[in-house]
């Protein structure tokens, strides 16, 4: 009986460091932190994490999206020019001996006439634009630079003309020329610009 007495005893006594103890203590017979400090702990974690992901609110860097929204949002129109042309049948240049099995059979009778060119000039150097007419509408895409200016044509409606606007910006005034071709090329045709400023 007092060997039974001697092993409750001991046990009673190395239960706290086995962390069976009181639950104030923890088992360790120290008073365990408040509950204030691990919410802080998780909060500045959570804090540090958000900070550090991409595109976090706050961090340094923006969001990728942002600044594409930014960067486009900087270039603005800064000029424009419009005004008529008369298309007509280009004469094709062709090596000494060379034949025009295509462009012998165009007459020059269709896709020829007054049009309408508009243009605008970005802040970036950008250049956009329509041609309307005889050649179908078309849009432009191009670029300036000093006072030169140059564009692509691109019909809107498949299988339609298209081609190339280039020249230069002179006394306020843009002073070129429009060259574009059918989609076979066999109709090529050309046009003298001379674009007011807008």
């Amino acid at each position: 009986m007092r060997r039974s007495n001697a092993l409750l005893a001991l046990a009673l006594v190395a239960l706290p460091s086995l962390g069976c103890g009181d639950a104030s203590t923890g088992g360790t017979g120290a008073p365990l932190p408040t509950s204030s400090a691990p919410s802080k702990a998780r909060a500045s974690s959570t804090a540090s994490s958000a900070a550090s992901a991409p595109g976090a609110v706050g961090s340094a860097a923006p969001s990728p999206s942002a600044s594409a929204v930014a960067e486009k949002g900087e270039a603005t129109i800064v000029g424009g020019y419009a005004g008529p042309f008369d298309a007509k049948k280009k004469k094709m240049k062709l090596p000494p001996g060379a034949s025009e099995p295509f462009w012998g059979l165009d007459k020059g009778k269709v896709n020829v006439g007054p049009g309408e060119v508009k243009l605008s000039v970005w802040s970036d150097g950008r250049v956009t634009g329509t041609v309307t007419g005889p050649l179908g509408e078309m849009s432009v895409e191009g670029q300036s630079e000093e006072k030169a200016l140059t564009g692509t044509l691109t019909p809107k409606e498949p299988g339609g003309f298209r081609g190339m606007i280039s020249g230069k910006i002179e006394g306020g005034k843009f002073v070129g020329k429009l060259e574009a071709s059918s989609r076979d090329v066999t109709i090529v045709r050309e046009a003298v610009l001379t674009l007011d400023k807008t």
